[in-house]
């Protein structure tokens, strides 16, 4: 019997912490800014260097094309539609991963929350509304 009721007692610490740090919030950021920077690092790789890559070697610098970083002389845009839908598909499922978090496992209303925190935020600054 009392053992029950540390694990609620615990459950409702964990949940108290996740909900008042933003722990969730911080977790889906960072997986969002790791899967935007392969985004990118594919748009300047795939895209945008092997664009000047041809601009150089039309020019006849060709020492240039030596310089950049990949230096290949074609567009991979197979590697950037493929890094284009991941990041896609990481923005889909870390929003549903939040929304069943939050909803089903901690029993926490998205809603309510945000008319707490603006709550909160207004008796921060001295305001009642």
């Amino acid at each position: 019997m009392g053992n029950t009721k540390n694990n609620t007692v615990f459950f409702n610490q964990l949940k108290s912490f996740i909900t008042e740090n933003n722990v969730v919030g911080t977790c889906a950021g960072v997986i969002i800014a790791l899967v935007t920077k392969d985004l990118i690092l594919s748009f300047v790789g795939d895209i945008i260097i092997p664009f000047f890559v041809l601009l150089f070697l039309k020019l006849h610098i060709k020492w240039l094309t030596n310089i950049l970083p990949s230096g290949k002389p074609f567009f991979d845009f197979n590697n950037f539609i493929k890094q284009t839908i991941t990041w896609i598909l990481t923005l889909v499922v870390t929003f549903l991963f939040i929304k069943v978090t939050f909803q089903t496992l901690l029993g926490v209303d998205l809603n309510n929350n945000k008319d707490k925190a603006k709550e909160m935020e207004n008796k921060k600054e001295g305001f009642y509304i």
